[in-house]
């Protein structure tokens, strides 16, 4: 009996100790993995918190033949809807954030060009305000970018400013908080609900016509 338990313990030890030696391997994987489920979570409290609404995974056709387009999360806030999409990259992002192209650099110091996420959203956003027939001026949605935490982005890349953030996802629950706050006119729960409506079916259409085409 003495025997398996002090077995039972060096085999522990070991794992700890591999696990502590491919900590830094091992890290970014974790990371990755559960980045979009603690958005989720941050935003499912929000809707429970706030009775706001929610949309995940959402596909829409845009028009004028801009094709098909994917959004991570949307959520129907009071003041406004928040068009969120998740950024994962490791080690530090540098560029200008009004560039097309911004550079990840890695931990290993490879440098990578890609394409840049907030641009791309606030496009996105645009957009699907254009298909929802909303007044751009109005500002009713906000583009939301959230990178991981451990990404390195200088001050003058993130940004929090009507319209668009672009921001960690450790600030991306107090942040809608604050934005809530803007002495702004609240949107009517029927027009939230009715674009909701909206975007639910277009996105649903699509999914199934993608699955019937799979068959």
């Amino acid at each position: 009996m003495l025997f398996w338990v002090l077995f039972s313990l060096l085999v522990i030890a070991i794992l700890i100790l591999i696990v502590l030696l491919l900590w830094d391997k091992i890290s970014p994987v974790l990371e990755k993995h559960f980045q979009d489920k603690r958005v989720y979570r941050i935003l499912r409290y929000l809707c429970d918190e706030q009775d706001y609404l929610l949309l995940n995974n959402v596909q829409v056709k845009l028009p004028q033949g801009k094709g098909i387009v994917h959004f991570d999360h949307i959520l129907f806030a009071e003041k406004y809807i928040y068009v969120i999409d998740s950024f994962f990259g490791q080690g530090g992002l540098y560029g200008n954030i009004q560039d097309v192209s911004l550079f990840l650099q890695q931990d290993n110091g490879k440098k990578e060009q890609i394409e840049n996420p907030v641009l791309k959203n606030e496009q996105k956003v645009a957009d699907l305000g254009e298909k929802c027939g909303l007044n751009p001026e109005d500002k009713m949605m906000v583009s939301v970018v959230v990178y991981n935490d451990s990404l390195i982005v200088p001050a003058g890349i993130g940004i929090k400013e009507q319209g668009s953030f672009f921001l960690p996802l450790k600030e991306l629950e107090k942040t809608i908080k604050v934005a809530e706050k803007d002495n702004v006119e609240p949107i009517k729960s029927e027009n939230s609900e009715r674009l909701l409506d909206h975007i639910k079916q277009w996105s649903d259409k699509l999914k199934w016509d993608e699955k019937r085409n799979k068959r």
